[in-house]
């Protein structure tokens, strides 16, 4: 057997502690592209990236993997954590997407609200919430009244006329 030792500190990569994001699986629903599809056609699809725990240097790192919403401008759009068993939580932290790309400029979205699924299934909005952040190169971190779910789900407006994405997205007790 081989072992690889990394000769400096910036060569390890540790396996991070799990956490609630980190064990979820990560959905989120795509709409038509193409202009002549019916609108009412949306599927579920697995989203990447989000909940990884590579911290991001600024909201233009595209070093690690992230989320966007591609050739979407200026709609909502959503992205959701599905969890492994209920947990009770109070915050969230989200890194903004914000760079200049080719296909379109993706920015931090215009508004966005967090909805948790009640015990009934239905996607309900965080009551009590401090604002919902959209700054760029830091966390977005949002307090709410605690809630004990099996989901959460994000829902942003983007910007007119340009996309958005999301790098990371933390779940905290």
């Amino acid at each position: 057997m081989e072992v690889w030792i990394p000769e400096s500190a910036t060569g390890a990569h540790p396996v991070p502690t799990p956490t609630i994001a980190g064990k979820a699986r990560t959905l989120f629903n795509r709409g038509p592209i193409q202009k002549d599809a019916p609108e009412n056609i949306v599927s579920e699809g697995e989203a990447w990236g989000v909940n990884d725990q590579w911290e991001p240097r600024r909201s233009s790192d595209t070093s690690k993997p992230y989320h966007y919403w591609w050739l979407k401008k200026g709609t909502p759009e959503s992205i959701a954590y599905a969890f492994d068993k209920p947990y009770t939580v109070s915050n969230v932290q989200v890194y903004w997407l914000d760079f200049d790309h080719y296909d379109g400029n993706f920015r931090v979205p215009e508004s966005w609200a967090l909805y948790y699924k009640d015990d009934s299934g239905q996607w309900k909005e965080v009551e009590d919430h401090t604002p919902y952040g959209v700054e760029k190169d830091q966390y977005n971190s949002v307090d709410f009244r605690p809630v004990t779910t099996t989901g959460l789900r994000i829902v942003a407006k983007l910007r007119q006329g340009e996309s958005g994405g999301v790098i990371e997205w933390k779940v905290n007790e």
